[in-house]
């Protein structure tokens, strides 16, 4: 498949704040994004060459997303189908687009799976967890490393999932521990040979050798595309095999008016694949969906609990630190969800799948019942060794019911949406484009010592939301790719196994960044976002006081003075510059008794911004700066959208093509999606793992 919308490599890349202006008469600005660099092999700190074998990367994984969008007929999809209209000239070719690289993602997600179970491993057991094992405990050891080769690698859509999956690094130990893949979780992504088979183009280019080794292993095609368009499962009801199309959005090239075309949300469909599953099993009769395969992981993981001591997702990892730690199957609180399961209400929730019933199935069912045990005192200590359970066991049910709340994989997250918002970052890098420039290396050595500096104010402030700049981001993944390192740094620095949150409520999340931004400043006496978007300097005007800045007293302000002064202020527009990573950032669906909450703490937030920005106007002003425009647009396949600021949640997702939406999630006592009644214990963290403005949700998820 050829790309579309390519990148002029022509123009000149935005440099990225460097001191010296006269440096750009050096080497050619392509040798970087050309070079192969001198790796590691070993997992290993983050390090120049590292973060630019990650960006080669990142363009590779742009690049496949634009073949992908912009190929015309691709699975049925045709633009013909979809032709402009005068007020909307590129909106429906957009969604078209987006359908192709949905259906992609969500095909690459079940080929990721196929792939993670060739890895072998012996699955994790709650007598492991309860004495000193070696599949436990010590699974952080150095033990045998994968064997990475070239002729062993995975295609590019599957190392798109596990890159995605590996970005979130609680959840990823969790998925590791629990299928025994411990030489994955020791060696990490060989960024080392990953680096050797992209080629100049930025395409990734593997061996027939390495092709044929792939099949011979997991029975797939090397390509996505040639795989076929048909997923036969097992019905969750009877057993049947099902045969269940990918889309239902197919059609024929249309090349001329004669039929009208169809809407753009007929684009949901009703396919394995789809945004809307719904597909009869020919010998039951029953509705194949989303929430039905999500009940049926459900039901098949308590299954496993029972007959072969498995113990259940989201009751692996300590909740505070997210690391392993010794549970008593009797009375430990993280066992609580599995000894309510095993031995209080087995029978209801193995009960819930039969052929023939006529309620809907889902996972709210499972929360009913679990709502129901909860308030039952004698089966509570009945299952919890005569003892009524306390705030951290009830916590330990929202943590356990997280994993399965719009996730039907066998995945701690679910995955497509994981991989959607790590390309929301992805696009920003190649926007960026430090690949490209002459300056790339001091670029990347200047992030990296931001890191450090960043995750410094993590270890002095562990129970506070940091938030990411995009280019300490970059570092920030670049070491998560090698998990067990990350791990012993993370401990060995905070005590504990130090999150990257894949969903903060975007307000929650503009708040923290401006606590980060002042927190940085008066640690290290530097600008932290080096940025001059409207956003960017509401939020540095923050610090700085009337008083203060009248008579020129204040030191956040001379600190910010001094780098406009040295011209490093303007060295990108903002359209280009590190200003605050907000790939994780979400809109919360909440119930009316949690808006009753943090309506007013919204209001609050959204006002104190609005007068941040009327001092950074003023400001501006007297400094002969110009702000620039507030409006802030996003492009996104081909067609502009209105973000309210760029801590925004990314609404231009047509988030009904997906099983799951990527774009909000739940909350509120007792709703699907959020918390199990009666199990909210405030500021411990909440069960959805999303960091949400009302606080009763924490890092820790």
């Amino acid at each position: 498949m050829q790309g579309r919308g390519r990148k002029d490599f022509a123009n000149s890349p935005p440099a990225y704040a460097v001191s010296d202006r006269e440096s750009f008469a050096g080497p050619s600005r392509l040798n970087s994004g050309f070079s192969t660099f001198s790796l590691s092999e070993a997992p290993q700190h983050p390090e120049v060459n590292s973060c630019l074998a990650h960006l080669k990367l990142l363009f590779t994984f742009h690049n496949l997303k634009e073949d992908v969008g912009y190929t015309d007929g691709l699975w049925g999809l045709w633009d013909s189908s979809y032709p402009a209209t005068p007020t909307n000239p590129n909106k429906a070719l957009a969604i078209i687009r987006e359908k192709r690289w949905a259906l992609y993602v969500a095909r690459a997600v079940d080929r990721y799976e196929a792939w993670w179970n060739t890895l072998g491993g012996q699955f994790l057991t709650e007598r492991d967890m309860e004495k000193d094992r070696t599949r436990y405990l010590n699974f952080m050891a150095n033990w045998e490393p994968m064997n990475w080769s070239e002729d062993a690698m995975p295609p590019l859509d599957v190392l798109l999932v596990l890159h995605a999956h590996m970005l979130n690094p609680r959840l990823f130990l969790e998925d590791c521990l629990r299928y025994g893949h411990r030489a994955l979780w020791t060696t990490g992504l060989p960024l080392h040979i990953l680096d050797n088979m992209i080629d100049p183009s930025s395409h990734y280019v593997a061996s027939e050798s390495c092709k044929s080794n792939w099949t011979q292993k997991t029975g797939l095609e090397w390509y996505n595309t040639s795989d076929p368009m048909v997923k036969t499962i097992r019905c969750p009801a009877c057993s049947a095999v099902v045969d269940i199309p990918w889309t239902t959005c197919s059609q024929h090239e249309r090349p001329d008016a004669k039929f009208p075309p169809p809407r753009p949300n007929n684009l949901v469909g009703k396919g394995f694949g789809d945004g809307d599953l719904n597909h009869p099993c020919p010998r039951c009769g029953i509705i194949i969906d989303h929430e039905l395969n999500r009940l049926s992981k459900f039901r098949n993981d308590v299954k496993d609990l029972v007959n072969n001591d498995q113990p259940l997702p989201g009751t692996i990892l300590d909740s505070k630190t997210g690391m392993p730690t010794e549970a008593s199957r009797s009375d430990s609180p993280r066992l609580f969800p599995n000894r309510l399961l095993r031995r209080g209400v087995l029978a209801q929730v193995v009960d819930l799948l039969k052929p023939g019933d006529e309620r809907r199935p889902s996972m709210s069912m499972v929360k009913d019942i679990i709502e129901t045990a909860i308030k039952d005192q004698a089966l509570l200590k009945r299952t919890n060794g005569g003892r009524k359970p306390n705030a951290a066991a009830r916590q330990q049910i929202r943590k356990m019911m997280s994993r399965y709340w719009d996730n039907s994989s066998p995945f701690a997250l679910e995955l497509v949406g994981a991989v959607l918002r790590q390309g929301i970052f992805t696009q920003k890098m190649y926007k960026i484009d430090w690949l490209h420039s002459p300056e790339a290396s001091q670029s990347m050595a200047r992030l990296l010592r931001k890191y450090g500096q960043f995750f410094q104010i993590m270890v002095q402030n562990p129970d506070q939301v940091v938030v990411p700049t995009l280019d300490v981001d970059l570092a920030w993944h670049t070491h998560q790719l090698s998990p067990r390192h990350y791990y012993n740094y993370a401990r060995s620095k905070t005590g504990s196994f130090t999150d990257h949150q894949d969903k903060v409520d975007e307000d929650k999340l503009s708040a923290a960044f401006e606590w980060t931004s002042s927190t940085y400043m008066t640690m290290y006496q530097e600008v932290y976002s080096e940025c001059v978007c409207w956003y960017c300097e509401t939020i540095r005007a923050w610090r700085v006081s009337a008083f203060s800045a009248a008579f020129n007293a204040s030191k956040p302000e001379k600190i910010s003075q001094a780098w406009y002064d040295s011209g490093a202020a303007y060295a990108n527009p903002p359209s280009t510059s590190a200003h605050i990573s907000t790939h994780a950032a979400v809109k919360v669906n909440e119930t009316e008794a949690r808006r009753k909450v943090t309506r007013h703490m919204r209001a609050l937030y959204r006002s104190r911004l609005e007068q941040n920005y009327a001092k950074a106007v003023k400001r501006a002003n007297k400094k002969g700066r110009d702000l620039g425009p507030r409006e802030r647009k996003y492009r996104h396949w081909g067609y502009n959208h209105v973000l309210e600021g760029p801590w925004s949640h990314p609404h231009y997702l047509e988030a009904a093509m997906y099983a799951t939406d990527p774009t909000r999630v739940n909350a509120g006592d007792g709703v699907p999606g959020g918390c199990v009644a009666a199990t909210c214990g405030g500021s411990a963290g909440c069960g959805s793992g999303t960091l949400s403005m009302c606080g009763t949700s924490g890092p820790s998820s």
